[in-house]
Order: C-alpha cells, then sequence, then structure tokens
C-alpha cells in the first residue's frame, strides 16, 4: 500500500504528494519513526510532526519530531 509522509507545524504544512510504498503498515510506521529521528537533527523541525496517511486516506500514525539528544 501507498503511504505519504506529510510534515506539519502549527503554521506550515508540507504535503508528500509522491509517498512511498509499503507491504506492511509497520513498516511504513518505522520509515516515519527514522524521518522523525533524521530531522531531529535539525532545529528548524523540533516540535513539527510526521503525518502518516495511506492511500485511503486514513490516518497510520503522527509522531512529534523532538530532540533525540533528549533521549541518549
Amino acid at each position: 500500500m501507498r503511504y505519504y509522509f506529510h510534515l506539519e507545524s502549527d503554521a506550515n504544512i508540507h504535503i508528500d504528494h509522491r509517498g512511498l510504498v509499503f507491504a506492511e503498515a509497520a513498516e511504513a510506521k518505522a520509515h516515519a519513526h527514522a524521518v522523525a529521528r533524521k530531522l531531529s537533527m535539525e532545529d528548524k523541525w523540533l516540535g513539527w510532526k510526521v503525518r502518516v496517511i495511506d492511500a485511503a486516506n486514513v490516518e497510520l500514525c503522527c509522531l512529534t519530531i523532538l530532540d533525540e539528544a533528549r533521549f541518549a
């Protein structure tokens, strides 16, 4: 199934128009966690969310991008 990884803040949204195909929802969630981890290295993304929507427009998950240093 195709999943879309939108980036959202309180004031902005970056829509993923292409998405990625994963065989299982768990793979899409794992990818969302990896995206959030990578973006957490840049201060400008802290507090934003990675919202994952499937091809049927159903939300799979929504992750807040947090400072990874807090979890080290």
